[in-house]
């Protein structure tokens, strides 16, 4: 129930439909008595975050899976979010998402496409080049797990056993 005068007049805020205009004379009177006001940063500060976040991520999976990789990518659109939601809340300075978050998405779809190709060309090159010298099965199993088509040799110690069957040869 509305009892107070002016609390009749009711707007709207970002944080109700319907706010008594009178909170929000009060809110902006003690805002600027006690000098508590929202610090206003360039759009470029998000920016370079979303940059730097977004590079960080990708060197530390770079050792990852492509799937993994990609999974990891969501954090550089996650993590510019909390780190600027949090300076916001908390340290009380405004730094704009926008521009920020669509950069994000950007390097997400433009390494995930990245990634898909180096994907079809690597399973391209086990084809054509080891398709000739082992069977089909073992193309398809090299596609599978890409580490076991490196070049090289690999010194093992190992144990041989010969043995013969008595009447059988």
């Amino acid at each position: 129930s509305n009892t107070s005068s002016s609390s009749t007049e009711l707007g709207v805020t970002p944080f109700s439909k319907s706010y008594a205009n009178l909170g929000t004379h009060a809110n902006v009177a003690n805002t600027i008595l006690q000098q508590d006001f929202i610090v206003e940063k360039s759009p470029y500060w998000g920016i370079l975050l979303s940059f730097v976040c977004a590079m960080a991520v990708i060197l530390f999976s770079e050792k990852f899976s492509y799937g993994r990789q990609n999974l990891a990518g969501l954090l550089y659109i996650a993590l510019p979010v909390a780190i600027l939601f949090t300076s916001m809340t908390v340290f009380k300075v405004y730094v704009p998402m926008v521009n920020a978050m669509l950069l994000a998405v950007f390097i997400y779809v433009a390494e995930t496409f990245l990634n898909f190709r180096l994907i079809n060309r690597e399973k391209k090159f086990l084809q054509t080049k080891m398709g000739a010298y082992v069977s089909p099965e073992v193309v398809k199993e090299m596609q599978k797990n890409p580490e076991l088509a490196e070049l090289g040799a690999q010194n093992r110690y190992m144990t041989a056993l010969f043995s013969d069957v008595k009447t059988f040869s």
